[in-house]
């Protein structure tokens, strides 16, 4: 397959593919937590960030 920038790969297979178990954001430790949150993934998911661009990729009509 060919690059993905969200990190998901399509499958077309059916049992083949094996499961993740969910995380909750309360479950990681205070380090996890902070590790991610300092953390430059170049992709604005900071909450600072999110609401603008949520508004900046609203469709103006």
């Amino acid at each position: 397959m060919g690059e993905t920038t969200t990190g998901l790969v399509p499958t077309t297979v059916r049992g083949e593919v094996e499961g993740q178990d969910l995380i909750m954001w309360e479950q990681l430790t205070d380090a996890a937590r902070s590790g991610l949150t300092n953390a430059g993934f170049a992709a604005p998911i900071i909450d600072e960030a999110f609401m603008p661009n949520l508004e900046s990729a609203r469709p103006s009509f």
